[in-house]
């Protein structure tokens, strides 16, 4: 879809590209907005959250998506 700029945690301006995908969540497909980054992960909102529980439990390295 293009670039945009992002400030990182440590102040650094980052121009990064963004792109329209499609994800099945929750057997549903979803149009969202992909960042791309450094690694090989590619980062997406949280909309996808909305009126969900999300539950992240660093001890055990879990987590859970609950409607």
């Amino acid at each position: 879809m293009g670039t945009e700029e992002y400030e990182l945690a440590n102040g650094e301006i980052v121009e990064e590209e963004i792109y329209l995908g499609k994800v099945v969540f929750d057997h549903e497909p979803k149009y969202v907005i992909g960042l791309s980054n450094r690694s090989t992960d590619l980062l997406i909102g949280t909309k996808l959250l909305k009126n969900k529980i999300l539950t992240i439990d660093f001890k055990n390295n879990e987590v859970t998506v609950e409607k």
